[in-house]
C-alpha cells in the first residue's frame, strides 16, 4: 500500500470473527500512528476500541466533535437509580442541593434522580430515604452507553446528553 496521509476505512469489521475483528483494530491503531484514519461504522463499540476521536453527523450536519476521552466521560453518570419499598415524598429529595429533576419510573416505588455532574447526593438521598421508613431498596448510578448518546444526538430527544 502506497503511504496516504487519511485513509478511510468504511465497516473495516463486519462479517469478522472475534480474533480477526481484533487484528483489525490493532491493524487500524497502528496505521493510526503514521495516518490520519476515518472510521465509518455504525458498530458503535468499535468506535471506543478503535478511535481517539469521535465525530457524529446527522442530516449532513456535524453533532458531535470530541476526543474519545471526553466521550467517555460524557457516559459516566449524573443519574441514580432509586427503588423503595413505599411512595417516597418527592419534594424531601428534590430539595437536596444538586438534583435537576426526578422522573418516575414505575408505580410510586423506581425513580430516575438526575443530578448535575458536579455534586453526588447519594449520601443525602439515602439518608433522607431511609430516615422517611420507605425502605430503601437500590441506590445505584446509571451509566449512558454510546449508544444512548448517539440516539440522544440524532433524533428529536436531545436532552441530557
Amino acid at each position: 500500500m502506497h503511504s496516504p496521509e487519511v485513509i478511510v476505512l468504511d465497516e473495516p469489521t463486519v462479517g469478522l470473527d472475534p480474533i480477526q475483528i481484533k487484528e483489525i483494530r490493532s491493524l487500524i491503531k497502528d496505521l493510526g500512528s503514521e495516518h490520519g484514519i476515518i472510521l465509518s461504522t455504525h458498530i458503535l463499540s468499535e468506535v471506543q476500541e478503535s478511535c481517539s476521536h469521535v465525530q457524529i453527523i446527522n442530516q449532513g450536519k456535524l453533532v458531535f466533535n470530541e476526543s474519545i476521552n471526553n466521550l467517555n466521560q460524557r457516559m459516566n453518570t449524573s443519574t441514580i437509580k432509586v427503588v423503595t419499598r413505599k411512595a417516597i415524598n418527592l419534594d424531601l429529595l428534590s430539595n437536596i442541593n444538586g438534583i435537576n429533576s426526578i422522573e418516575l419510573i414505575d408505580a410510586a416505588s423506581q425513580y430516575l434522580i438526575h443530578h448535575s455532574t458536579d455534586i453526588n447526593p447519594t449520601e443525602q438521598l439515602a439518608e433522607i430515604i431511609v430516615n422517611s421508613g420507605c425502605g430503601l431498596l437500590e441506590l445505584s448510578p446509571t451509566k449512558k452507553s454510546i449508544e444512548d448518546i448517539f440516539i440522544g444526538l440524532t433524533t428529536n430527544k436531545q436532552a441530557d446528553v
